[in-house]
């Protein structure tokens, strides 16, 4: 679910290992940070969504969904300067617990493999509130592009833009259905024509 506004944070993100989630076992040895996917953007290229903690100036701390890499930058030693530090500003949506279908993977949390966004778990085990932000840009094609091949993170489109194409569809089939029904129901209120006598000399 998706809030209407975007919201904007000032904080600052937590992006190496934390003690904490390292004594848990798990086998997040580079980042503090969760790869969501693979996923798309929405343009076919298949990728992975960074989710990392971010403490505000406020002493809380939420989850942030930072954006988009693309998978020959899954390491985060190939992608350096993804790493954000200092005061940042985080403007993005507000997101909850995605629903998981049945078509995808359950998350493999040892194997840290996650194929869907289950924030109450990544919340519990970064120690954070069960809140998600997902960040959003508005930047260019072209800026989006040099970004992705630094492997910086790219934000969603900050616009929501539901298409139903099911309604499309029904819309199509029922007009051309209506079309056919018109030219039957034509064709069978048309007398036959009747055969034409020749006469005889």
């Amino acid at each position: 679910m998706l809030a209407s506004a975007a919201t904007s944070l000032e904080g600052q993100l937590h992006q190496d290992i934390g003690g904490s989630f390292a004594q848990r076992g798990h086998s997040a040895t580079q980042a503090h940070q969760i790869l969501l996917g693979p996923r798309t953007r929405g343009d076919g290229n298949a990728g992975y969504f960074v989710i990392t903690p971010f403490e505000r100036d406020n002493g809380t701390t939420i989850l942030v969904k930072r954006g988009w890499i693309s998978p020959d930058k899954k390491d985060q030693k190939l992608r350096p300067e993804s790493l954000e530090t200092g005061e940042v500003e985080v403007v993005g949506l507000i997101r909850v617990n995605e629903e998981r279908n049945t078509f995808t993977p359950d998350n493999d949390i040892k194997r840290n493999q996650w194929y869907w966004a289950d924030v109450d778990t990544i919340a519990k085990m970064f120690n954070t509130q069960p809140i998600m932000i997902e960040r959003v840009s508005d930047m260019s094609p072209s800026r989006e592009y040099a970004l992705i091949e630094k492997g910086i993170p790219v934000g969603r489109s900050p616009t929501v833009e539901v298409r139903n194409h099911h309604l499309n569809y029904l819309i199509t089939w029922y007009s051309l259905s209506l079309a056919t029904s018109v030219m039957l129901w034509r064709l069978l209120r048309k007398p036959p024509a009747r055969p034409v006598k020749i006469k005889r000399v």
